[in-house]
């Protein structure tokens, strides 16, 4: 903290009252000076977020190119698990997933895998067919409600990295903008699932913790704003 100094040498010349002023004045001064708050902390956008590999595995890039054709099918939210993608409809039968999947795969191979400049550096290893990479999968009861639903994989796949935690995340990002409470009910009459979610760059990106997980504070999931991780990162 910078202090205020006050030169002494001119009390001899001017007027008692005229030094008053002066003091009183330099003490408003710096008193204002004092009471202006620091410039507060910019929070981290979705590029910086979704480029920062220390949040993310080996195989995130991957993950993210396969949200290029996502609203082929109408996905507007994905969980990033650790080791699969799992898209956020919850099907009804088996055979109406399945033809989800199927449009999605064909949509992924047909279109053309163009990134910004910007992230080219991140796709490089991926190659202009990410759709080969992965391979798709029917969930028949996903754990969170029982749902049938779409995912994508690869073998020994890591989306995230191994034991990644909510503290890590906040150290590196800062404090979430919001922390919000979803409760997933399920179908039967088990307990249903709650996810405590940390949201990043106004709600596109959230690590979200479960309340059944084995260890407390780990990253059981990242949900994805589909249409705006698009629109940042492809042309």
């Amino acid at each position: 903290m910078s202090e205020c100094v006050f030169n002494e040498k001119h009390v001899g010349v001017w007027p008692a009252i005229q030094w008053l002023g002066i003091v009183a004045t330099s003490m408003l001064a710096c008193m204002v000076a004092r009471a202006q708050p620091s410039p507060a902390p910019s929070k981290p956008t979705l590029s910086s977020i979704l480029s920062d590999r220390t949040l993310w595995g080996k195989d995130f890039p991957l993950a993210l190119a396969s949200l290029q054709s996502a609203h082929e099918v109408g996905e507007r939210r994905v969980a990033i698990f650790p080791t699969r993608i799992v898209g956020g409809t919850a099907f009804k039968t088996r055979e109406d997933a399945e033809q989800t999947s199927r449009t999605l795969t064909e949509a992924m191979a047909a279109r053309e895998f163009k990134p910004k400049p910007e992230f080219e550096a991140m796709f490089r290893a991926i190659g202009p067919r990410p759709a080969e990479l992965l391979k798709a999968e029917i969930i028949p009861a996903f754990a969170d409600d029982d749902s049938i639903r779409v995912a994508w994989t690869r073998p020994e796949a890591e989306f995230l990295p191994p034991k990644l935690t909510v503290a890590a995340v906040q150290k590196r990002l800062g404090p979430p903008e919001k922390v919000e409470t979803e409760v997933i009910q399920s179908e039967g009459e088990r307990r249903p699932t709650v996810l405590t979610l940390y949201r990043y760059a106004d709600g596109a990106v959230s690590f979200a913790e479960s309340d059944i997980a084995a260890q407390p504070g780990l990253v059981d999931r990242v949900l994805l704003d589909a249409p705006a991780v698009m629109s940042t990162l492809f042309e």
